[in-house]
């Protein structure tokens, strides 16, 4: 979205202009179109100087049971966080913690609040650190700024672990940051320990220290056994078995996924599917095809698959099943998603090596 030109008399050096964009979704029957947007712009602090409405048009996908948080958009905490905004960024982190809070392709919040931050901080190392403790030295008892200060350093380590694995140096600085974190989380662990990024934060810590698979499923288990139906936990374990090269690393991730569809069936059809997708984009080879292992069943996926997309009708979300269709030579599945599609293409959900055309060229020819 472009910027509308909002430009203050005056700025102190070193403060910076933030706009914030809020679109509202209309909450009326049968109605799913924006035809305005409302425009703050704020100076430094939470102040902001100008408000504007500006035409703006967006179709929205129908999508039941909308809560509040995602008409504040997946920027919404980074927003609050940027200007300093604490009150608000807490309000946000509290709304985007719950189990239920998820976007429009169904992945937790939660995910957002971490990747607007891990962008931050490697943007800016020095000039985060600095806001996240004024930020607990104004608001002592907030376990946001005490979780977010954990994940700054966990972050850091988990950026320089990448893919593959690291030299000495290397863990030696992540030792280093991963122990600021654990020293933060023991110390605040009766205000964070029930929140589940205390969980997360200790299963990515076990991945960025290099354990032993053992000893990483072990926290991967303490993990569901405090946070047995939170997806984000399952997600972190099946993503760090398949970017190994264990022999039948897919049935330890398909028995992950089925412990998940269990817990959560009643109340997150799909997850199933999800995980399994979480999965194959973590593998080492990204267009492997997981249902020619024998670990993993294409009818129970399409299946979980078709319930997630009744539930998240995204344009991610179906181009993705029309690519695990095309991968597991179902054409019925795939012209039924293909036709969910329309114009709605979204290059980004397609493997490397595969897209929509290259799917329906194959189809046509086996016709």
């Amino acid at each position: 979205m472009q910027s509308y030109g909002f430009r203050p008399a005056l700025l102190v050096k070193g403060e910076r202009q933030v706009q914030r964009f809020v679109l509202s979704r209309p909450q009326r029957e049968n109605s799913f179109r924006t035809d305005a947007v409302e425009v703050f712009s704020y100076v430094g602090g939470s102040f902001y100087f100008a408000r504007k409405i500006v035409d703006y048009s967006i179709d929205w996908v129908a999508v039941p049971s909308l809560s509040s948080y995602e008409n504040y958009g997946l920027e919404g905490f980074a927003i609050a966080y940027d200007v300093g905004d604490y009150a608000e960024a807490e309000r946000v982190f509290d709304l985007w913690s719950k189990i239920d809070a998820v976007d429009v392709n169904g992945d937790q919040m939660l995910k957002h609040y971490m990747n607007s931050l891990m962008s931050r901080f490697k943007h800016d190392r020095e000039g985060s650190i600095a806001k996240i403790r004024a930020w607990r030295s104004v608001r002592p008892n907030s376990i946001a700024a005490m979780l977010t200060e954990a994940w700054f350093w966990i972050a850091y380590a988990e950026h320089l672990h990448g893919r593959k694995a690291p030299d000495a140096d290397t863990m030696s600085v992540i030792r280093q940051y991963q122990t600021k974190a654990s020293i933060i989380l023991n110390k605040t662990r009766p205000l964070t320990g029930r929140h589940p990024l205390w969980q997360i934060f200790q299963l990515k810590m076990a991945i960025n220290a290099g354990l032993r698979e053992k000893e990483v499923m072990r926290a991967f288990e303490n993990a569901v056994l405090d946070q047995p139906k939170y997806p984000y936990l399952y997600i972190e374990a099946v993503q760090y078995l398949a970017k190994s090269d264990v022999p039948g690393r897919w049935r330890g991730i398909n028995e992950i996924a089925d412990r998940l569809d269990k817990a959560v069936s009643a109340i997150n059809a799909g997850a199933y599917a999800d995980l399994l997708d979480h999965a194959a984009d973590s593998a080492s080879n990204t267009v492997l095809d997981p249902f020619t292992t024998g670990y993993v069943s294409w009818p129970r996926t399409r299946d979980s698959w078709k319930a997630l997309i009744q539930r998240y009708p995204s344009a991610y979300n179906l181009n993705r099943f029309a690519s695990r269709a095309c991968q597991a030579h179902d054409k019925d599945a795939f012209e039924t998603a293909l036709g969910k599609i329309g114009k709605r293409v979204s290059q980004g959900a397609w493997p490397p090596n595969l897209s929509l055309d290259l799917c329906r060229r194959r189809f046509l020819k086996e016709s």
